[in-house]
């Protein structure tokens, strides 16, 4: 009995020394990997959202990570989210010596991420802008666009980006391209996406107000109004939001000189 009795507590103990290796496992590498994961995604989820970051932040973030082909789906998405990030800034700070490489790196796991991911509206668009940014302009490219279209319609946060890269090259696209342009900038209207729209409105929206601001005659007139009130803030009332028109100009009451009566032709 007492050898029995031994015999179980042996495999107690084992047991025991077997968990608390697993535990020590689990902390010294599942845990650090979790927390990269956690951090990650968070720093994309605020990309997406259009915060700023630090570019030593951002490339801290993303060499903490290896080989692209080893990376969970969602872990490829968010770390192209951080690349498309440090090209963008890249080239607004004219980084010559920095551009071509953040661009291939960007373009590297934005296509490892498609590759796991196919039906993501982002991954496309973010091909679009990429590969035009790169090799410039070409109807070649327009298939990533309008997959970005078909797989994402009605995404706000992927419309504001969308509608400013579709914007800017309106004059080049062919018609059912601009028109899924122009309608989507009437959605994000109608969606109350007042600032945003408000922003392209007034960047590369700003040669096509002619052709956006008439289609917003279907929006409601609560939104067209809320709308106009920050266009014409800003000094756009040239063309007008239908149904809504600008503000009369207020002009100051003259100023009479000191010593001067109340009525002039006494």
């Amino acid at each position: 009995m007492r050898a029995s009795s031994n015999f179980a507590d042996k495999a107690v103990r084992g047991l025991v020394a077997v968990a608390a290796v697993s535990a020590m496992f689990w902390a010294t590498m599942v845990t650090p990997t979790l927390w990269r994961e956690r951090a990650t995604t968070e720093v994309a989820a605020a990309i997406f959202e259009g915060q700023p970051f630090r570019r030593s932040t951002l490339i801290a973030i993303d060499r903490q990570w290896g080989d692209e082909g080893q990376l969970r789906a969602v872990m490829l998405r968010n770390l192209a989210a951080i690349r498309l990030r440090l090209a963008e800034d890249a080239l607004r700070a004219g980084d010559i010596g920095g551009i071509d490489a953040a661009l291939e790196s960007a373009v590297r796991m934005n296509d490892a991420a498609l590759a796991k991911n196919p039906s993501d509206p982002f991954l496309w668009l973010s091909r679009f802008w990429l590969t035009n940014t790169r090799s410039g302009f070409s109807n070649a490219h327009l298939s990533y666009l309008r997959m970005s279209y078909a797989l994402g319609p009605h995404e706000g946060w992927i419309q504001e980006r969308r509608s400013r890269f579709a914007l800017a090259s309106y004059r080049d696209l062919p018609a059912d391209l601009a028109e899924a342009a122009v309608a989507e900038f009437v959605d994000m209207v109608r969606s109350d996406l007042l600032d945003k729209a408000t922003e392209i409105a007034v960047g590369p929206g700003a040669p096509l107000r002619g052709i956006l601001f008439p289609r917003l005659k279907d929006v409601s007139e609560e939104q067209r109004r809320r709308f106009a009130a920050r266009i014409y803030k800003e000094g756009f009332d040239d063309v007008p939001i239908p149904g809504i028109a600008p503000p009369k100009p207020e002009f100051p009451e003259p100023v009479l000189p000191p010593g001067t009566g109340e009525c002039l032709a006494c």
